[in-house]
């Protein structure tokens, strides 16, 4: 994790597919917890029937326009998926569960796009 955080230190946010070798959902949350203070969004394959993505916005960047339920919403009609918070406050953390996994390149790119557009002059 580590290494990631490293290839994203220059950046405002991180859009990021991680690998999985174990718990999917524990290295989620790891991932999250380790990126707090820039909003994120990570993505991981469960074996191949399944993607999990989840998404934190750090507080002092909540507005009208960006949260992370504001984030996630689009990805998660693109992937078709069940989403729900994490942590309780769907402002700060959200998740989604897909069996899409063919549309996967499509939800990182919008994800990436949406956070790009509302971070702008920030």
């Amino acid at each position: 994790m580590p290494t990631i955080l490293e290839k994203f230190i220059n950046e405002s946010f991180i859009v990021h597919m991680l690998e999985c070798r174990g718990d999917g959902r524990k290295i989620l949350n790891y991932a999250i917890e380790n990126s707090s203070d820039k909003p994120c969004i990570y993505f991981i394959r469960e074996g191949n029937q399944s993607v999990i993505c989840s998404c934190s916005v750090p507080k002092n960047l909540i507005s009208s326009t960006f949260s992370a339920l504001l984030w996630i919403n689009p990805v998660a009609s693109l992937l078709e998926g069940r989403a729900r918070t994490l942590f309780k406050d769907p402002e700060l953390f959200y998740s989604v569960v897909s069996k899409r996994l063919d549309r996967l390149d499509d939800a990182m790119s919008l994800a990436e796009k949406f956070v790009r557009n509302n971070l702008k002059g920030r």
